[in-house]
């Protein structure tokens, strides 16, 4: 009995040590991975929104210095979301680590209750085997009769020795027989406890083998991630550098365009300066623009081309709207250039082909046809007679030449894309005797 009780007892603080064994460790590890797996999903966040930011940059080619910033952020965000993935994977592996030595430990446990199993069961054979002895015993000595015992003995003193005996022996047989038919329960008792604490041992064996399988296929799942973000992070890595070397390309073409541009401006001063060398009138020399359309030197006479001194729109009534004013500017490779007109555009190139008009009467003082990437492209001039004049470049067409007379409204050519432009616009100069001004000064969209 002590024997059984004493097995019983280690039993029992095995079967409490592999529960504490069980539970504690694991807790730690799987608050580790939600809060890795909470900074992946924040990344994951960031990473979407900075890919909208970067997929609307990449349209505007003004704004490629600001999408390759983007781009750049985009490449850290993958580099951190790996960072946090390869933290899941290690804190994953130190779990799996954790589950399999549970494991181990449990099988262990299983392979002692199958030896205490198998131990007790010896016990009950052997108490079995006792018990039917005892019982065979008293079956072939426990019914001999007083008579038998008299007519045995010897004398009557031999005859009460033997019958004492006899009783003695038979009571103390079914004492024995009682304590092995106890035994047998008792060990009956401690195998089925000792049978029913294996399958629970068992079944947490098979809790955390299942554990460890989900821990696993989450780690495989969290490689394959990994390898995704290992080739998205070297494509991006070069696109990046195929973006940097067409930017360098594009910044040496937007360079040569702005040379030629410059030479193509000083070009159109220049041919101003000769104009107005012979054109000015007498006695003004240095002529301040008002902005009210009528020359300080004007006679009363009013605009020598039989014009009103009012301004027209260049589009008429067509929808569109000025995407670059007069002044500085910010072009699409980051250098500041100035700007000497407005741009007026229609957005989707709906313009190109559209009727341009003369903002006032005049006189056709240079027409120039040029259909390559360069300068003005296509434009006219017109000298409004008063000192002020109008310039309509990159126009796809022109209707007049040098020397024509046009009044205001006049359609003199069309909407183009010609010269060092981005896109079908108008781009529209007004000048006083060659001095540039802010053309919004004077015309304004119906």
């Amino acid at each position: 009995m002590k024997r059984i009780l004493c097995l019983i007892l280690c039993f029992t603080l095995s079967v409490t040590t592999v529960a504490f064994l069980y539970s504690a460790p694991t807790q730690v590890s799987a608050e580790s991975i939600d809060d890795l797996e909470a900074e992946k999903e924040k990344l994951d966040k960031e990473y979407q929104e900075n890919k909208e930011q970067m997929e609307a940059l990449a349209k505007d080619i003004s704004k490629q210095q600001e999408y390759l910033e983007s781009l750049d952020k985009q490449i850290a965000i993958v580099s951190q979301k790996a960072a946090v993935i390869q933290k899941q994977i290690s804190s994953i592996d130190a779990e799996i680590g954790t589950l399999n030595d549970e494991i181990n430990q449990l099988s262990r446990e299983i392979d002692m209750t199958e030896q205490e199993i198998t131990s007790t069961e010896n016990e009950i054979s052997v108490a079995s085997e006792e018990l039917a002895q005892r019982l065979r015993n008293a079956y072939l000595y426990g019914d001999e009769t007083t008579l038998e015992i008299f007519m045995g003995s010897d004398d009557l003193a031999s005859f009460m020795t033997r019958l004492e005996y006899m009783k003695r022996t038979t009571e103390n047989d079914k004492l024995l027989i009682e304590d092995f038919k106890q035994q047998v329960v008792e060990l009956n008792e401690a195998k089925a406890e000792i049978e029913a604490d294996r399958e629970d041992v068992k079944e947490k064996r098979t809790e955390q083998q299942k554990k460890r399988d989900e821990s696993a296929e989450k780690q495989n799942e969290l490689n394959k991630a990994l390898d995704e973000l290992e080739t998205q992070y070297a494509e991006s890595e070069k696109y990046k550098a195929t973006l940097e070397a067409e930017n360098a390309n594009l910044k040496a073409y937007q360079d040569k365009l702005n040379k030629e541009m410059a030479e193509a401006e000083a070009r159109i001063d220049a041919f101003y300066e000769s104009y107005y060398a012979t054109t000015l009138p007498a006695g003004n020399a240095n002529p301040t623009p008002d902005g009210s359309g009528s020359s300080s030197s004007s006679s009363g006479k009013g605009d020598p081309y039989n014009s009103n001194a009012t301004w027209a729109w260049p589009l008429g009534n067509e929808s569109c709207y000025v995407s670059s004013k007069f002044g500085y500017r910010d072009p699409s490779i980051g250098t500041y250039n100035y700007h000497y007109g407005i741009d007026i555009a229609g957005g989707s190139g709906r313009l190109y082909g559209k009727p341009v008009y003369a903002v006032r009467s005049g006189k056709v003082i240079a027409a120039v046809t040029d259909t390559r990437r360069v300068g003005y492209g296509t434009y006219v001039i017109i000298d409004h007679g008063d000192g002020y004049s109008s310039l309509y470049a990159h126009m796809s067409d022109r209707y007049v030449s040098v020397g024509a007379t046009v009044n205001k409204g006049d359609m003199i050519g069309r909407v183009g894309n010609t010269g060092k432009s981005t896109g079908p616009h108008l781009h529209l100069e007004i000048r006083y005797y060659g001095e540039k001004l802010d053309p919004l000064r004077f015309v304004s969209k119906p």
